[in-house]
């Protein structure tokens, strides 16, 4: 008998089921198990392919659309219709930068420049000199240019910048137009009397025709109506700014002096003008390679001078040009040695203001007197001291007063030259006191007898009283010669003076008067010019330019292992 309620069912209950009342079905029999695996097993297989499919399509794509690339490159350069420049580049914004430039290196004119710079010391201790060489190119804006971008395989980028035969000549044609409305504008400045405003426009049409890879040509219009033909725009700028630099009024308005032992530091106050317009936008400097350029403002500026002077009165000759910022872009004004138009100017300049010749002294035991000259900014090679009647040159005299006589007239004149001079009268005490007559004090001496001046202006006739023929010849020589600071130069220049019948070169053997004898030092290491030696007095030598001396025996120590030239003037 079967019992109506056994204790447990084969017939298999949920848990779940029984505990939410819930149906879940049954556990799958062991023989369909591995079938269900199976198709799991498919699903993720092909679902892994898709995966994979959609990441290479992409790189299809790219490896296609380089391929595309590299065609357009090779399209581009051997059309001929292009113009084209390439480089490469680990990071791809220089890529592109150095491509373009590399394009414009090879449609547009560059332009190099070299520029020697010197640096010295005014006692000459120490010269070094830098060469720069500047390079710059147009930064004319290409109209329709364009660029394409490869990727390599190593990361880096391989850049082609480009632009059409057509798009460039339109390029051209505009920045063509550009240069000859701006000549229109600045004749237009002219001939309003706005000299400073056509400058500017000048120099910009010059620096954008320097740059330009072919003449651009203007009408007569623009030049004048005397003008039949066309002519260049960067000549006529250049000529426009040449004429007025050739024409600008300038005066010497002040000589300073600013020098403070033994460091020379001169200033020449200049007033430059245009007509009735006060020029701008110009430079001044002195006509050497290693003087610095000065900026005028207003009308005015200062020119800066670092060597001595050996006259009272000379012509120096200046270089005008336009400002490196008149108009001119960054890269144009590195080059502006080769394009700037430069007026040389000579003016007359009066130096006495900067040159306070005085005398000094030093008590000396037994009733005397040592004199010293006081020449600074002055370049000394020649002095005369007069002393009660009685001549000498040497270079620092001593005075000897007699029992009852307290005062001597001392009187000094430098380099053969009446305005290089001054007068004093000397006590025993060594006391200085100033007299009446053509001297110059010292600025800042508050003596209780006020030296009386008679400067001079370059319009006045000069002081009648002139040094003689053969002291003017031997002043102007030795002036050129205590320029020369390479010793094979000044060899050269003196073998050439030697071949006029000047003067004598050799050794101190061949110098008919060896005392009378200049002698020339010179370092046979780095060929420099330590110093040129007057001839001696008294047995005393100074170097020049100064007022340093010492005596023959002296020569060889203080320029140990140094080569000599002695040279000797003969009578004109």
């Amino acid at each position: 008998m079967t019992d109506a309620n056994p204790p447990f069912s084969m017939k298999p209950v949920s848990v779940c089921s029984a505990v939410s009342g819930k149906t879940v079905p049954p556990e799958l029999p062991l023989s369909a198990r591995p079938a269900v695996l199976i198709s799991r097993w498919a699903f993720l297989f092909l679902w892994c392919l898709g995966v994979m499919a959609l990441q290479l399509v992409p790189a299809v794509s790219v490896v296609a659309q380089s391929a595309g690339q590299t065609e357009r490159i090779l399209e581009i350069k051997q059309s001929g219709n292009y113009h084209w420049g390439e480089a490469f580049h680990e990071n791809r914004e220089q890529a592109l930068s150095l491509a373009r430039q590399d394009l414009i290196e090879r449609i547009v004119v560059f332009v190099t420049s070299e520029s020697e710079v010197r640096v010295s010391e005014n006692d000459e201790a120490f010269r070094s000199e830098v060469m720069m060489r500047n390079r710059s190119i147009s930064r004319m804006e290409l109209r329709g240019a364009g660029h394409i971008e490869v990727q390599r395989r190593d990361g880096s980028w391989r850049t082609t910048a480009y632009i059409s035969r057509e798009d460039f000549a339109r390029t051209l044609d505009i920045e063509a137009g550009r240069i000859r409305t701006a000549l229109s504008q600045a004749q237009t400045m002219e001939s309003l009397g706005n000299i400073n405003g056509a400058m500017a426009i000048w120099m910009d049409v010059l620096a954008a025709a320097s740059f330009f890879p072919e003449p651009v040509f203007v009408s007569a219009s623009a030049t004048g109506p005397d003008s039949d033909n066309q002519v260049e725009a960067g000549f006529i700028s250049r000529e426009r700014i040449l004429h007025w630099l050739n024409a600008a009024d300038i005066s010497v308005r002040d000589v300073r002096n600013q020098s403070a032992g033994e460091n020379i530091e001169m200033y020449l106050d200049l007033e430059i003008r245009f007509g009735n317009q006060p020029a701008e936008l110009i430079e001044a400097a002195l006509d050497r390679r290693d003087t610095a350029l000065h900026t005028v403002a207003g009308g005015f500026t200062s020119v800066y001078v670092d060597q001595p002077r050996s006259n009272a009165r000379e012509t120096l000759t200046l270089r005008l040009m336009p400002s490196a910022g008149s108009g001119m872009n960054e890269e144009a004004a590195l080059v502006l040695e080769r394009i700037r138009p430069v007026s040389r100017r000579s003016v007359s300049v009066d130096w006495r203001p900067a040159l306070p010749i005085d005398i000094e002294t030093v008590a000396l035991s037994g009733g005397r007197v040592r004199l010293i000259p006081h020449t600074p900014n002055l370049s000394v090679f020649n002095l005369r001291w007069n002393i009660d009647g009685r001549s000498t040159s040497e270079t620092t005299p001593v005075v000897t007063f007699q029992p009852g006589s307290d005062v001597a007239e001392v009187s000094l004149r430098l380099n053969n030259n009446e305005q290089l001079s001054v007068q004093k009268s000397i006590h025993r005490s060594g006391r200085i006191t100033a007299v009446s007559g053509r001297q110059q004090p010292r600025p800042g001496l508050r003596d209780t007898q006020t030296s009386t001046r008679n400067p001079w202006r370059a319009s006045d006739t000069p002081p009648s009283e002139s040094p003689s023929a053969a002291d003017a010849a031997v002043t102007s020589v030795l002036d050129e010669l205590l320029r020369i600071r390479i010793g094979d130069q000044l060899i050269t220049h003196l073998n050439r003076l030697q071949e006029e019948g000047r003067l004598l070169v050799g050794n101190r053997g061949d110098m008919p008067e060896a005392a009378q004898s200049y002698v020339a030092v010179i370092n046979p290491v780095n060929r420099r010019v330590e110093a040129v030696l007057s001839p001696a007095h008294n047995g005393l030598r100074t170097r020049l330019p100064g007022t340093t001396s010492f005596t023959e025996n002296e020569i060889p120590e203080r320029f140990r292992n140094m080569g000599t030239v002695w040279f000797y003037f003969t009578e004109p």
